[in-house]
């Protein structure tokens, strides 16, 4: 599909500069053409106007004509005839028709009753004089091989130009194609991932299935045990399937972002509160610094599900008698939530990959989760117009912050 898609952009991209080449290259063709048959019929005019003071004024006015280039010049026949066509004199130069050439071409500017124009190759003028009309020709060939000269440098300059356009159009292509390769392929990678993920649950329901059928005389007490499993591995999947909808909705932005006046203050206490039987349970000490009275223009919803999925994440990877702190104040005109706790240090390989979705360490894999939960906050917080970033060493521990703006409600 990609390779298609990159073959897509390289053709329309050459077809486009193409056809735009191909009409500057028309339109310099067709100027040189008329730039060459005017100046060659400005020539014949000056050839004219040399012997002026024996033409009258008609058909053509009487201001100067200025001297055209000297190989319009060099080649022309100057005839006088009577007012019926016949010739009376003939002046060559470097340009030499038969009699029988040179009559045809007379009758037939006398028979158009047109003082300038082009016969069978030839270019003529013609002026009245006191004696007759006297009439230059010229042969074209000079502007045809000027047009076919501009047409020959016209064409290696397209082939030339279609060469170059294609080259760019292939690295412009490579360049366009990476955003959507990576995204096919972070796409392939969670749908793996997902499938694996609804694998196991999927495969403990169907062998506990197995086990209730084939005890079909027991009671659901006896049964318990596989039923509560069965039920238990049920909620599991329904849990991952609502992370992945929501990640899913937030990819398409489906959910808007509902500014209104949020306490951020009070909601981050409550959150903490919440969290105070799940942190009791693992001998776990919530201790907080919470500015009061902070006030954002946001949306309470997504900054309660922010916070709650940072508590969770914390108290759940905390050590055991150890500290999780919660602060929540302002530095630099930006409001900072900062999530800390003493428990094992995330590998410095793994930090960039924190946020990616199913991604978890070793250490995460034996407390259940799917690998959704920093994704989620992560998009919640970008959604928000936040930052959400993470810093872990055995030193000091892990801290996830978060960077709200003045208006965390995203345009």
């Amino acid at each position: 599909m990609l390779k298609k898609l990159r073959r897509k952009i390289i053709w329309i991209n050459v077809l486009l500069c193409g056809v735009l080449l191909l009409g500057i290259i028309t339109a310099v063709c067709v100027n040189t053409y008329r730039m060459a048959h005017l100046d060659l019929e400005n020539g014949l005019r000056a050839v004219l106007e040399r012997n002026r003071e024996e033409f009258s004024a008609l058909p053509y006015p009487r201001e100067p004509v200025p001297p055209m280039h000297g190989w319009m010049l060099d080649s022309y026949t100057v005839v006088t005839t009577d007012r019926e066509g016949n010739i009376l004199q003939r002046t060559d130069r470097n340009f030499a028709l038969t009699e029988e050439q040179l009559a045809d071409a007379v009758r037939k500017v006398m028979e158009s009753g047109q003082y300038q124009g082009s016969r069978k190759g030839l270019m003529y003028v013609a002026r009245e004089s006191r004696d007759g009309i006297r009439i230059a020709f010229a042969d074209m060939s000079s502007v045809r091989a000027a047009l076919w000269e501009t047409i020959g440098i016209s064409a290696a300059l397209f082939g030339g130009g279609i060469a170059v356009i294609f080259c760019i159009s292939l690295w412009l292509s490579a360049l366009a194609v990476r955003p959507v390769e990576s995204a096919w392929e972070k796409q392939k990678q969670f749908i793996a991932d997902a499938s694996h993920e609804l694998k196991t649950p999927l495969t403990v329901i169907l062998a506990n299935t197995r086990i209730l059928l084939s005890h079909p005389q027991q009671s659901v007490e006896t049964q318990k045990q596989w039923i509560s499993s069965t039920d238990e591995e049920a909620k599991n999947m329904r849990r991952m399937v609502e992370q992945m909808l929501e990640l899913a909705r937030a990819d398409a932005h489906e959910t808007p972002v509902l500014a209104q006046e949020v306490r951020l203050s009070e909601l981050v206490e409550g959150c903490v509160l919440c969290f105070e039987p799940a942190a009791y349970e693992k001998n776990v000490t919530l201790e907080c610094r919470l500015e009061p009275g902070l006030v954002l223009q946001s949306d309470e919803e997504r900054l309660t599900q922010l916070c709650r999925l940072l508590l969770d994440n914390a108290v759940k990877y905390a050590d055991r008698g150890s500290t999780v702190d919660v602060f929540l104040g302002r530095e630099n005109r930006k409001t900072v939530l900062r999530v800390h706790n003493d428990g094992n240090s995330i590998p410095a390989q793994d930090l960039p990959h924190l946020f990616d979705r199913f991604y978890r360490t070793d250490k995460a894999r034996g407390e259940g989760g799917f690998g959704l939960g920093l994704a989620i906050a992560q998009s919640t917080a970008q959604a928000l117009g936040g930052i959400i970033s993470a810093e872990s060493t055995p030193e000091t521990g892990t801290t996830f912050s978060v960077i709200l703006p003045a208006s965390a409600a995203a345009s």
